[in-house]
């Protein structure tokens, strides 16, 4: 029987990645992050042209979870709740795989930057679990709300299983319309802030040819920022327009 052939490693895949990585893990990790770029710049020309641009009365308000609000509003939370879906995935596959992408900031060159560096690894665990109590905090007041607003009776409808002792809120539905925005926020922010500390293809292979005494052509900015920098120009400068 002849040996099996050796299997290379994917193209940007860090050194350190272990060799149980699977084809099909990296390219879900891939998909997810083309799809995840896709919906950002989606985003980025939808919301300015829909909240700006529209009327109420073209299309009506949807009603989702039981919530009635503008439908961009709604367009743009299930972009949001898509971005967290896929920055799911991607946390699954690398956790699962221990599959490490080659991201900015892992090159520390001085004491400084090495100090930068702990900093954010301090904080950004910190600023997940704050917005993960804010997101708790309007959910467990939506599902003990004490009451409901009527606003065409100017009156409130009390409930009586609340518990005082727990956070509440006397306006129930407006209290689950922030939870599923806050929610949606919240989706869009990590989404976001994950894809854009990705390296790019083209940007590992300049890096290792500048190890190899190849410097080539420099930028000043990462290419995923440059991309979404010029999104945001045109569509600014067509929205003026």
């Amino acid at each position: 029987m002849s040996p099996a052939a050796p299997q290379t490693a994917p193209e940007n895949a860090s050194p350190a990645a272990p060799a149980r990585l699977s084809l099909a893990a990296y390219n879900l990790h891939q998909v997810a992050e083309r799809i995840s770029e896709m919906l950002i710049y989606a985003m980025v020309v939808f919301s300015p042209w829909a909240f700006g641009c529209t009327n109420s009365r073209v299309l009506p308000n949807w009603t989702v979870f039981g919530v009635t609000q503008a439908w961009p509003i709604w367009t743009m939370n299930f972009a949001g709740y898509l971005l967290a879906l896929l920055l799911l995935a991607k946390l699954v596959v690398r956790r699962f795989t221990g599959y490490q992408p080659p991201r900015w900031g892992e090159a520390v060159a001085d004491d400084r930057r090495r100090l930068v560096r702990f900093l954010a690894r301090a904080v950004t665990p910190a600023l997940a679990a704050l917005t993960g109590l804010i997101l708790l905090f309007c959910l467990v007041s939506a599902l003990n709300a004490r009451s409901s607003y009527r606003p065409e009776l100017f009156r409130f409808d009390y409930y009586q299983n609340s518990l005082a002792w727990l956070p509440h809120s006397y306006d129930a539905p407006n209290t689950w319309l922030a939870f599923w925005n806050y929610l949606a926020l919240a989706g869009a922010f990590w989404g976001v802030r994950d894809w854009l500390g990705g390296k790019t293809a083209g940007e590992s292979r300049a890096e290792r040819k500048a190890a190899a005494g190849d410097p080539g052509r420099i930028s000043l900015l990462p290419e995923r920022l440059r991309r979404l920098l010029w999104v945001l120009s045109i569509n600014g400068a067509l929205l003026g327009i």
